[in-house]
């Protein structure tokens, strides 16, 4: 089977790089929010459980804040898994140009 032997610049790598660590750094941002919003919830909860007085419509607000900011992430990240696929599917079309392999055919007969 052959390599793709091609020398990718730096400017290549430092891309694929960079999309790598955005999409990481967005899955533990995305993960953290949710961890808060669950926080929230479970601590309003409590309050009502052990009777206090609660203001219903902050929290409220707060959730919705929560879950924006999370559907705002959301988008972000799949914006970044779709940019991620589209680099490496043009490095799928380019090595089976260069070598004849298909990646995508290659990856499922493997499955």
């Amino acid at each position: 089977m052959g390599r793709d032997e091609r020398v990718y610049s730096e400017g290549e790598v430092a891309e694929i790089v960079k999309v790598s660590y955005n999409i990481g750094g967005l899955l533990t941002t995305l993960q953290v929010s949710s961890s808060l919003r669950n926080s929230h919830v479970l601590r309003f909860q409590k309050q009502r459980e052990t009777g206090r007085e609660c203001d219903i419509e902050q929290y409220r607000r707060e959730l919705d804040y929560f879950d924006g900011e999370g559907n705002k992430i959301r988008e972000a990240l799949q914006a970044q898994i779709t940019r991620y696929q589209a680099i490496f599917e043009n490095r799928g079309a380019e090595m089976k140009e260069q070598t004849g392999i298909d990646l995508e055919k290659l990856s499922f007969e493997l499955l």
